[in-house]
């Protein structure tokens, strides 16, 4: 598919501004050959933490200290398909191919269709976009010689 936020159909991993890096090998992933992803059991598992640790740590008011102890957000992941990295993706997997980030555009559209899902603000999709933006991403990162709008 190309159009705003889509490269060029075949774009390899260095040919959009953005770069997927797979999380086992730290790689560059090519288009269609890897997913951006978090599973419906890691957002079933925040939730169960998140509540044991509200019931520990009624509100409104909280110390600095439990604040702390508040369980982190689901990461997401991206990986390459093949065993070596990450082997099959998940069946309950919640995942998108690495190509739909492949542009800030791309990125901003995934972000949009994701708010739609209420468990995203449990998930460090934030994280995500902030290390992109600052260069700092180890999961997408501007690729060479392209920075963040």
């Amino acid at each position: 598919m190309t159009g705003p936020g889509h490269p060029p159909a075949g774009a390899g991993p260095a040919e959009g501004e953005l770069l997927a890096l797979c999380d086992a090998c730290h790689n560059p992933v090519a288009d269609g050959r890897g997913e951006v992803w978090v599973t419906a059991r890691e957002l079933a598992d925040h939730h169960r933490a998140m509540h044991h640790w509200e019931r520990q740590n009624p509100g409104p008011a909280r110390t600095v200290g439990a604040i702390l102890a508040q369980p982190p957000a689901v990461r997401w992941h991206v990986t390459h398909h093949h065993a070596a990295c990450a082997g099959l993706l998940p069946a309950d997997a919640h995942a998108f191919g690495v190509e739909h980030c492949r542009t800030w555009a791309g990125l901003a559209d995934r972000t949009r269709l994701l708010a739609g899902h209420d468990w995203l603000a449990d998930t460090d999709w934030d994280t995500l976009l902030d290390d992109a933006r600052n260069g700092a991403g180890r999961r997408i990162t501007p690729a060479p010689g392209h920075h963040a709008p």
